[in-house]
């Protein structure tokens, strides 16, 4: 491209230089848009060039915006193993609230047509990835100006040479299309493994662990399968992880790779020659190293040189960047075995909601990626706390799971007939129904609750709304929240929290005739204790129906003279019955409030609270013989009372941050935001969602967007109760990761897709006079295709290995 293209002027003058800009506004950032358009049509038309790409793109290298929602929605698709095409790209656009942004369908058919040829992707990658560099070095040098002023200004001169030095590095820091480094480049068949096979009467064996017994329960290890090696800091993961490849490698010849973010490829090389060798790790980093420790280096050297076994230590290694290298090893010597180093270590390299979703998506992504190349992932992983609080220090798998839990009655919402169900019942049952959950845009989806589980006994607290709405959870089962998901331990009173706004008609409804419905809605009334089943599968103008009977019959709408607003209310002595009719309610989009009663034995009381709602309610319903009552609620407001369609005063704190590093006219600004938003002046109040639309639509931003367009609304916490140690439960939803329980959004546990679990504990690592001492247990925790057990094997850390215990 010309450099006038980038520029925006040709140079003229006889300087080497161009002169310092002046008011330029029209001046160009360095771009290319052809170079751009073809990086995207190379990967929507092959998925080798994504791979070529993804290796030196970094998030945020496309100038237009579009470009990079485009780019981030194939992404996505290529991190679940879905084909990514301009059909498959469209749908996911679309499902963000993005498609019509980049230009619709017809501009992806488009991308494929510009590019020249898609086996050039990784060459146009690199003119988009040099772009941005420069773009990144004219960010930098404007920083590095104001930077100067500061100084002048009075900020301590090496400071700020400091900063201007880092704003560089950061620019010029780029990570290299080939990390890993390579023991060797020769793979050849070992006849050990052609003899194993034979000796099992043509049975495969897996990648063989080194140890014995592990090895007779589980068969090796099988392309396809996860594996968790987990245990607390300093009890020797690592370690093991490494004999796995040593016995994959150095002993049978197969191709492994590890892929380190805790330790550099000296540090791993080392550990390696220590435990091959048999030298203590001390005396090689220390220089040691007697005469017979180097003869013993040498007569092993020629094996451990011969080794297909590689290495990549790269920092800030995202789930991509792996899949992608993990790819060409296949294809270039038939890659048998990876160890990852360690999950919690990972980074997605892009803003997420919270860590341990982000977590939660990466031992999915593992799963996939041993599916796709055919080939066992050992994925080594941290242990929470829970050992250290038992007496024998021995972990469980649910040491596992970061994510909290909760007690077997919570009630999940069921998507596919509109019902509640037991965390217990599920796990009693085996079921994996559809349940509500929220997508990436906080939208009500159905996806399904895969598994459920016993995570041991832990303590539980009460966390109550402002709505009435209460769940039982333990201290770090996250919820949602503005700033994403956040475990309960960090929330206090006055936090406010998603609920779900509105609730959708189930996957499969079940329709019942008009008297059939009445029925149903008298015996309700007479003082059942639940709505029955069948309700919730009715589709939504039944359910209507049914509200309007069970109003009329045992409800009440009046207008209270005494405050001058309008009750709208139904009481009870059942409390799931009210939260019943809560859930009932949400079908029609009506928000209500549970409350005690004032008289004891009426037990539990909900009401439609807020003139707007209350209008929602009476429109939609319509309940007969409160016509007069009704006419006088519709067109009065409630004092003091808050917007249905209300979102937190934080949204508008994030407009002005926005507004910022925007130039948007006044006259846009005044008639999308009104007076409220047109000064710098903070607000506590909440904003109407319609105008926060508005706003978003002037803004041209997705993200304020959303806020007007999710599925859920935002109450606050005004109590938060221990209840004591209990027996606690959780599960697993495929995709999302969340679900609603007791009529709160709450996150799922960490996806286990673990084909096996192994648990490592040392006695001495907690206890030095153990009478253990020298001894390790390799707990199988979980086995999809086998029994589990427990192998004792004998730690020698001073080597930097673990071997099979002496056979008597």
């Amino acid at each position: 491209m010309a450099v006038v293209d980038d520029r925006g002027h040709d140079d003229h003058g006889p300087s080497d230089f161009p002169e310092a800009p002046g008011e330029d506004f029209g001046r160009q950032p360095p771009h290319d848009m052809a170079a751009e358009q073809s990086v995207l049509g190379g990967m929507l038309l092959s998925k080798d060039a994504i791979a070529d790409v993804i290796e030196v793109i970094r998030p945020g290298d496309f100038y237009r915006p579009a470009h990079q929602a485009v780019y981030d929605a194939i992404l996505d698709l290529y991190g679940r193993g879905e084909p990514a095409d301009p059909v498959t790209v469209s749908a996911t656009l679309d499902r963000k609230g993005e498609l019509k942004r980049i230009g619709g369908p017809p501009y992806l058919v488009t991308l494929t047509q510009t590019v020249p040829t898609a086996a050039n992707a990784g060459y146009y990658a690199e003119i988009v990835a040099e772009k941005a560099i420069l773009r990144r070095l004219v960010e930098a040098g404007t920083r590095i100006v104001q930077y100067g002023y500061a100084g002048a200004d009075g900020q301590d001169v090496a400071e700020v040479v400091d900063r201007a030095q880092a704003e560089l590095y950061e620019v010029t820091e780029r990570r290299s299309s080939e990390d890993f480094a390579a023991l060797t480049d020769i793979l050849q068949p070992t006849m050990d493994e052609l003899d194993s096979i034979a000796s099992r009467g043509g049975i495969s064996l897996g990648v063989p662990t080194g140890f014995t017994e592990l090895d007779e329960i589980t068969n090796g290890l099988h392309p396809g399968q996860m594996i968790i090696v987990a245990a607390r800091p300093g009890v020797g993961k690592s370690t093991l992880g490494m004999d796995f490849m040593r016995s994959c490698s150095i002993k049978h010849g197969l191709a492994s790779v590890m892929f380190s973010l805790e330790m550099s490829r000296t540090e791993i090389v080392m550990r390696l020659l220590s435990a091959e060798a048999r030298i203590k790790l001390g005396d090689m980093r220390s220089g040691r190293m007697t005469d017979d420790d180097w003869t013993k280096l040498a007569r092993r050297m020629s094996e451990i040189s011969e080794a297909p076994l590689f290495v990549d230590d790269s920092p800030n290694l995202t789930m991509m960047e792996i899949r992608a290298k993990a790819r060409r090893l296949k294809q270039r010597h038939d890659l048998r075995l990876i160890v990852v180093d360690y999950l919690q270590l990972m980074s997605s390299g892009k803003k997420v909601e919270s860590r341990q979703q982000e977590v939660s998506e990466f031992s999915r992504s593992l799963k996939l990626m041993a599916k796709e190349l055919e080939c066992p992932v050992v994925a080594i992983s941290q242990l929470n706390r829970g050992p250290e609080q038992r007496t024998d220090k021995r972990p469980m798998v649910s040491d596992l799971r970061e994510s909290g839990c909760l007690p077997a009655s919570t009630r999940i919402l069921r998507a596919d007939n509109g019902s509640e169900v037991t965390l217990g019942e599920l796990l009693e049952t085996g079921e994996q129904p559809l349940v509500w959950s929220l997508d990436e845009r906080m939208r009500m989806v159905a996806r399904p609750m895969v598994k459920v589980f016993p995570s041991g006994q832990k303590e539980v607290f009460r966390l109550r709304m402002a709505s009435g709405r209460e769940v039982e959870a333990t201290g770090n089962h996250p919820f949602l929240t503005l700033d994403g998901w956040i475990p309960l331990d960090r929330l206090s009173v006055g936090d406010q929290l998603a609920i779900p706004r509105v609730v959708h008609e189930p996957a499969r409804t079940e329709r019942l005739t008009h008297d059939e419905v009445v029925a149903l809605a008298h015996t309700v009334a007479a003082g059942a204790d639940c709505v029955p089943a069948e309700v919730f599968s009715l589709p939504n103008d039944q359910v209507t129906l049914f509200l309007k009977e069970l109003w009329t019959v045992g409800g009440s709408i009046r207008w209270d003279a005494a405050h001058d607003h309008g009750r709208v209310e139904y009481t009870s002595a059942s409390r799931r019955l009210i939260d019943d009719i809560g859930q009932l309610l949400l079908r029609l989009s009506v928000h209500s409030v549970i409350k005690r009663a004032k008289t004891a034995d009426a037990g539990w009381l909900i009401k439609v609270a807020s003139a707007d709602n209350q209008t929602v309610f009476l429109t939609a319903i319509g309940v007969p013989g409160f016509v007069q009552t009704s006419a006088a609620i519709a067109p009065k407001p409630v004092a003091k009372a808050t917007t249905v369609d209300a979102v937190p005063s934080q949204v508008a704190d994030k407009v002005r941050t926005l507004l910022a590093t925007k130039e948007i006219a006044p006259p846009d600004i005044r008639s999308a935001m009104g007076s409220r938003f047109c000064g710098s002046t903070k607000s506590k109040h909440s904003a109407a969602r319609s105008r926060i639309a508005r706003i978003a639509a002037v803004l041209d931003d997705a993200g304020i967007d959303m806020y007007a367009t999710n599925d859920v609304r935002w109450d606050h916490i005004v109590e938060i109760t221990s209840l004591g140690v209990q027996d606690v439960y959780d599960g697993t939803v495929a995709e999302t990761h969340n679900f609603v329980a007791q009529g709160i959004s709450t996150h799922n546990s960490l996806e286990q897709d673990a084909d096996m679990v192994i648990l490592l504990h040392r006695p001495d690592a907690f206890e030095r006079d153990d009478p253990r001492g020298g001894e390790a247990d390799l707990i199988l925790g979980k086995h999809r295709n086998g029994p589990t057990a427990t192998i004792t094997v004998a730690h020698q850390l001073h080597l930097s290995r673990f071997v099979d215990m002496a056979r008597g």
